[in-house]
């Protein structure tokens, strides 16, 4: 957008403050990140995709400027989904829009009719939830016909039935003007989830930055993350197994019964055919059917005690069971449950250990010691959790233990707005040191920076993990800790977020390709619904750690125009990423050595092999050399090698100097340009027994490499268990994430297309 660079033309040499009409003078610094994404609007409905704290709601007052001056008697519509971000987007506009007061409007649900109607009359700035909207314009007391921008923030809700997907279509309909700005920190990790926010909001140019960027690195600090992993102790692990007991007695009937293909079901499985049984009820009220369903219904229930256990504590497990047992009017099947011996055992020795020193899961005691660590010299740190029982608990912990600390809590569990904010603003000032939240301190609230962030659990949810990482390292260098216990769904949830927004970022930058080339406005003819018309197309898409500096630049010197697509990102595996499919790890041969004596080099190829169909190991520079000065036989390099081969099933290709690196990044990426790799067959040789005839008939299966394949006999004994497996149990199997596990369903279940 030309107007930005215009304007800023006139601006005084002695400051970098923006000077446009309507922005009140000297109040309003652009960082270079802000400014490039204003520019590439031009006109185009906009998704911005910026991490928290970077400022996207400075780009929507900028861009509410340059509209109100282009179109003069115009009106900008502000959306929030709650009414505290609505009220904080007001302050910030205020703080630099050059207006009346009485032109920044709120409006709300509690308001009279009447009196919306009056309102939006007015011309200025509105600011209001969603669902106001939406009830005002189907109540025939607003148009949107003078709004020349709608501002959507939170823009990853667009999806579904959300009041943003029927307003933008409104807003398109009804704006003699019509422009959209859509703002997130994640627009989430499916690609049909993204393709159906950027339909919903007929999005012709998406721009994302990521902490590494160019044009953003210099304005924020390193954010340190560390994993920290809790054992349960004895006596948790009793009562948890008690509960599995409970749980393997009900999947074994429905097992047997043919109902679920495994002993080992998901929850998620078992809501799905919870549903599907259900909807037989009409035609089919037999005693075996509601037999069934009550069977599935104690399972849920024994698997939610089982992760609060696992997860939250023991005092969250005998609390919901009370809860159980204080029901008026239990049905048959909860009845049962509440007399299961196990089950009732699990609570009687839960109960008695909640009065002891077993009151709090082993986690408070490694958050303690943490926030002991941290919380000094006036820092101040948030503690996030998914259970309000949780951050109780926690609140009364630290506070036990002489830490200044707060619950925070949204509306619906009982805090008010005001006090929310007068909660915010004593953490602000200091008077609290760690704020304890759950996800409603997650999502756009104007909550103070923070030294360290720590998850109490993880969660599967990759937005919102990146919008909790998002609290710290804004100022000074940030720390965020995750606290796993070992062998549980902890784990499982973790790893699971870690894949999608591996995925999200990939997904992203694609998108962010493919909209340089559109040049047609989008309409609602050619609305994009989802994403498949982007992906169709074969692509390269090549990720360089942004660390790899030199690498990076010289492939984007000697390749730039091969029609890849060339990217830096922060990589927690790898140098380079290919097509999210080949990850090469580079070393020089005295990083290599530095590595094996360290024990770095196989931590580094676990995760490798972990993470990607296809790892390989590039070491650059004379090996010999490297050695000469170092007291390490060439044996044990030898014996290094061969195990990276034997047991990695890793390739080692060795590289002269770096240029001999990029020209091996470059024939890579063009082999999958030329081959797509799935449809490759796999030379498979005869073999002397019966074990390694399987190991090899399952790894010459596409997307199962020699590693996955030991893992899958292991876990499922035989082929045919895996190829009747779901998706669900098969991405049980350390390195199967959810597109590889739905690959592999396919391939088994899909009918042959004649």
């Amino acid at each position: 957008m030309d107007y930005i660079k215009k304007q800023n033309q006139r601006k005084d040499n002695h400051n970098d403050y923006l000077s446009i009409p309507l922005i009140k003078p000297n109040t309003l610094e652009l960082r270079e990140y802000q400014k490039n994404i204003i520019e590439s609007i031009d006109n185009k409905n906009t998704l911005v995709v910026l991490p928290t704290g970077l400022g996207k709601t400075v780009i929507a007052v900028v861009l509410t400027a340059i509209r109100l001056n282009t179109f003069p008697g115009s009106s900008v519509l502000v959306l929030a989904p709650t009414k505290p971000l609505v009220v904080q987007h007001k302050k910030t506009f205020m703080n630099f829009l050059d207006l009346p007061e009485d032109r920044f409007i709120t409006v709300f649900g509690n308001v009279s009719k009447e009196k919306r109607g009056e309102l939006w009359k007015k011309t200025g700035v509105f600011f209001a939830t969603p669902q106001t909207v939406k009830n005002d314009i189907e109540e025939s007391i607003l148009s949107l016909e003078e709004f020349s921008l709608l501002v959507v923030d939170e823009a990853h809700r667009s999806v579904g039935d959300y009041a943003y997907t029927y307003l933008a279509k409104r807003y398109i309909e009804q704006s003699k003007h019509p422009l959209i700005l859509g703002l997130t920190a994640s627009p989430g990790g499916e690609i049909e989830r993204i393709g159906s926010v950027i339909g919903n909001l007929y999005i012709e140019n998406v721009e994302v930055r990521s902490y590494s960027d160019d044009d953003v690195k210099d304005y924020v600090k390193d954010i340190d993350i560390k994993w920290v992993h809790v054992e349960l102790n004895e006596e948790y692990k009793k009562v948890d197994a008690l509960l599995k007991n409970t749980l393997k007695r009900r999947i074994d009937v429905l097992y047997e019964k043919g109902f679920v293909a495994t002993r080992k079901v998901s929850k998620k499985e078992l809501l799905e055919l919870q549903k599907k049984l259900s909807a037989k009820l009409s035609k089919d009220k037999s005693d075996f059917l509601f037999y069934i369903l009550s069977l599935i219904g104690q399972s849920l229930k024994i698997m939610y005690s089982i992760e609060l256990v696992e997860t939250q504590g023991l005092r969250q497990f005998v609390t919901y069971f009370e809860k159980l047992e204080q029901e008026k009017n239990k049905t048959k099947a909860l009845e049962e449950l509440l007399s299961d011996e196990d089950f009732t055992s699990a609570y009687f020795i839960a109960n008695k250990l909640i009065k002891s020193s077993y009151k709090h899961h082993p986690k408070m005691f490694y958050l303690k010691e943490i926030l002991s660590k941290e919380i000094v010299d006036g820092r101040k740190a948030i503690v996030f959790t998914q259970y309000v029982d949780t951050a109780k608990d926690i609140v009364e912990f630290l506070n036990n233990h002489k830490f200044d600390a707060v619950l925070f809590i949204g509306q619906r569990k009982g805090y008010s707005q005001k006090k929310q904010m007068e909660i915010i603003e004593k953490f602000r000032e200091g008077d609290y040191k760690v704020l304890v939240a759950t996800s409603v301190a997650e999502e756009g609230l104007d909550i103070p920076a923070v030294d360290v962030v720590i998850f109490y659990e993880p969660i599967p949810s990759e937005i919102r993990s990146i919008q909790r990482r998002g609290r710290t390292g804004r100022f000074d260098k940030g720390r965020v800790y995750v606290l796993i216990t070992k062998n549980t769904l902890d784990e499982v949830y973790y790893w699971s977020s870690i894949a999608k927004e591996r995925n999200m970022r990939k997904t992203l930058y694609l998108l962010k390709q493919m909209f340089k080339q559109k040049t047609k406005k989008v309409t609602e003819s050619k609305k994009v619904e989802t994403l498949q018309k982007y992906t169709d197309k074969k692509q390269v898409s090549i990720v360089f750690d942004s660390r790899e500096q030199k690498l990076y630049d010289l492939f984007v010197s000697l390749f730039s125009k091969e029609g890849f697509i060339i990217n830096k990102d922060v990589l927690s595996v790898g140098d380079v990423v290919i097509n999210n499919v080949v990850a090469i790890e580079r070393k020089t041969a005295e990083d290599f050595l530095n590595s094996v004596v360290d024990g770095r080099l196989f931590s580094q190829l676990d995760k490798l092999v972990y993470y990607y169909d296809i790892p390989v190991l590039i070491i650059e520079g004379n090996i010999s050399d490297a050695l000469k000065n170092r007291e390490i036989h060439e044996n044990v390099i030898r014996g290094v090698l061969s195990k990276i081969a034997i047991t990695y099933h890793v390739p080692v290709l060795w590289s002269k100097d770096i240029g001999d690196t990029v020209r091996y990044v470059y024939f890579i990426s063009k082999r999958l340009l030329e081959e797509d790799k799935n449809d490759a067959y796999k030379i498979v040789k005869k073999s002397s027994s019966l074990k390694e005839q399987q190991l090899q008939l399952i790894s010459s299966i596409p997307y199962i490499n020699k590693t996955l394949g030991e893992r899958l006999l292991k876990r499922f004994k035989t082929i045919k268990n895996i190829a009747n497996a779901t998706e669900e149990r098969l991405k049980e199997v350390e390195g199967i994430g959810d597109k590889k596990a739905r690959k592999i369903y396919e391939l088994f279940n899909k009918v042959y297309d004649m």
